[in-house]
């Protein structure tokens, strides 16, 4: 997303070689401001309009170079703001998933426990596991928990014991990032950890700290968060790549 003269506006950054070559995609007839929400590995981009603040609501559409601009209300009759796509073509917007293939409305966030409001999808998988957030319905306690949702399974609560936590993506493996007062990670099958615990000491000596409530990764388990040096003052966004077996 880029902000111009007229309003915010989705980018597509493409690949070239020698760097990348930058277009606007183009807008649904009568909308001045368009959001990008998500993409895919086989090119397909969504996105809803770009509100009054900027940030996208409603009038959601799918861009691909092979079928252009869709209106996902006007063709589909589903009116709705996506956060992502995989690469079955499965969109999830909020409590929805929408499959392109078979043009199926599926409620999913409405499943989840009933000490909780409906649970948000925040990222979808290709094995259409969701990670979503859900606040608790207590009427004292503000909490927001993070939970995946499996297929067949149903959701499972992740963690969760504060308002500030928060769900950031997921990955084909069924690995999570979230954030609770500092980025964590959960390994499928092997539980979480706090990302910061997970630095080469040789690295957390040379003075690197996670300061991200989050992170992102993918299926090499490379992950993208925010940090600080404490010696260099060094600060921004870093790359976390695995460096294999640590010793005790």
């Amino acid at each position: 997303v880029a902000n111009m003269a007229p309003g915010r506006r989705a980018i597509r950054w493409t690949p070239n070689g020698a760097g990348h070559v930058v277009e606007v995609i183009s807008l649904l007839p009568g909308e001045l401001a368009n959001y990008a929400t998500g993409v895919n590995n086989l090119g397909q981009i969504v996105g809803a309009r770009a509100g009054i603040l900027g940030t996208p609501y409603g009038f959601g559409w799918l861009y691909s170079d092979a079928v252009g601009l869709v209106d996902l209300n006007a063709a589909y009759g589903w009116f709705a703001t996506p956060n992502d796509i995989n690469d079955n073509g499965v969109i999830l917007s909020g409590t929805q998933t929408f499959d392109l293939a078979t043009a199926t409305v599926t409620d999913v966030g409405l499943s989840g426990p009933e000490s909780y409001n409906a649970i948000g999808g925040v990222a979808i998988n290709n094995a259409g596991q969701i990670l979503g957030n859900a606040t608790l319905r207590s009427s004292s306690l503000n909490i927001a928990s993070v939970f995946v949702y499996t297929p067949g399974a149903g959701w499972e609560f992740i963690s969760g014991t504060s308002k500030y936590t928060v769900g950031t993506d997921i990955n084909n493996l069924g690995d999570l990032g979230w954030g609770e007062l500092g980025a964590g990670i959960y390994f499928d099958g092997l539980g979480q950890y706090a990302l910061g615990s997970l630095l080469d000491p040789a690295t957390a000596a040379a003075g690197w700290t996670i300061t991200g409530n989050g992170c992102l990764l993918n299926d090499q388990i490379v992950v993208a968060t925010f940090g600080r040096n404490t010696i260099t003052a060094q600060s921004g966004a870093v790359l976390l790549t695995p460096a294999g077996q640590l010793s005790p």
